[in-house]
């Protein structure tokens, strides 16, 4: 990983503080990305499959084994917390300010905004869920 300094000066305006989480656009966190910040996506694996971050640096950590694996979190980082669209992230960050975690900020509006922004994706056709609603999603039968 990068030596942080500059990155420090540039993602210290979103580090949480007072136990309130800032988000980081999109753009910026690609710029930080390319810094040294580390995308820690949690989201579940089947989401993850289908579309990944195209960053040097990804860390997968499904929300629903975060409680088993927290602990293994690299603390000489900075994470970028993203989920799907947003809605997990902000509770999942006070989770790691909680563990000891300060490096750390959420990407605002997750992979949703991420693609939405132009920023760079990719894609598994054949991983992709199909469902007429996000709650309702489950994997394509490409049979058919």
């Amino acid at each position: 990983m990068k030596q942080l300094s500059e990155l420090d000066s540039f993602l210290t305006a979103y580090a949480p503080m007072e136990g309130i989480s800032k988000g980081i656009a999109p753009s910026d966190a690609l710029k930080a990305c390319k810094l040294g910040a580390v995308i820690l996506d949690i989201r579940e694996e089947d989401f993850t499959l289908y579309k990944q971050f195209q960053v040097p640096e990804v860390l997968y950590l499904p929300l629903s084994k975060a409680d088993d694996l927290i602990e293994n979190l690299p603390d000489d980082c900075w994470l970028i917390v993203a989920d799907a669209a947003g809605n997990f992230s902000r509770d999942f960050v006070q989770r790691l300010i909680e563990s000891g975690l300060s490096t750390i900020c959420i990407l605002s509006g997750g992979i949703v905004d991420w693609e939405r922004a132009g920023m760079p994706v990719s894609t598994d056709v054949s991983k992709e869920l199909s469902g007429s609603c996000v709650c309702q999603l489950k994997k394509r039968n490409l049979n058919n």
